[in-house]
């Protein structure tokens, strides 16, 4: 798209020297989902709330409790002037959300702004349920979870290096991350890509932990049966 510059994530020098008068809005992932599950560094995105634009964060895929709070920026000591939601916001159902901070008031009026399908009551009432589900006990799961489940990921074959927070991690292979997908769901495991050699691991924030279980032991195989004979 015209007028957008890029940045690389974690370099706060060349994203200041991106920024000039022409910069109206700061835009940045706190934990890269697509990108490669690349976690933003605190000093990276202070500086971004630094600079004169505006910071927004894209908490599509790293908010309502993915990573282990409710927002990722809370554990980045910012509060950025704009957050967007998406996907687990109404548990599965279609729905998104800009949220602006109080000094923002009167950026947009009524009429400003319109969706067909905007406001849908059944999908506002997914969301106001799973609001109210997001509470401390299920965060501290969440993180606890994602702990264990990083460290047995990191043990297995292949893996040269896990990435994440909470319930979003990314498991670097020495191999192709597309063949490590085709493999799983052969077995029966739904995982992602994030990049050529990322494997994405984005389980239900409600996951048994014996269904952490069997999935390990997918991936136990495939690692072993794909990635094994790689690093002999």
């Amino acid at each position: 798209m015209p007028g957008v510059r890029f940045v690389p994530p974690n370099d706060p020098e060349l994203l200041a020297a991106a920024v000039d008068d022409g910069v109206g809005l700061i835009l940045l992932e706190p934990v890269l989902g697509e990108g490669g599950v690349i976690v933003l560094e605190p000093e990276f995105v202070r500086r971004a709330h630094e600079l004169p634009p505006l910071l927004c964060l894209d908490e599509v895929q790293t908010g309502v409790g993915r990573t282990g709070s409710f927002f990722a920026f809370e554990q980045l000591g910012v509060r950025p002037d704009l957050v967007t939601l998406a996907k687990g916001l109404a548990n599965g159902l279609p729905i998104g959300a800009l949220l602006a901070a109080d000094e923002l008031d009167g950026g947009f009026a009524p009429g400003d702004h319109g969706s067909t399908f905007g406001g849908n009551p059944v999908s506002c009432a997914a969301a106001c349920a799973v609001e109210g589900t997001i509470d401390d006990e299920l965060l501290t799961r969440v993180r606890a979870l994602g702990d264990a489940l990083a460290a047995r990921v990191a043990a297995l074959p292949g893996v040269l290096e896990v990435r994440g927070r909470g319930l979003l991690l990314g498991a670097v292979v020495d191999a192709s991350a597309a063949d490590v997908v085709a493999a799983c769901r052969e077995r029966g495991l739904l995982v992602l890509t994030a990049g050529d050699d990322v494997v994405r691991l984005a389980p239900p924030l409600t996951i048994a932990e014996a269904d952490i279980d069997e999935a390990l032991d997918v991936l136990s195989s495939v690692s072993h049966n794909l990635l094994g004979s790689r690093i002999l």
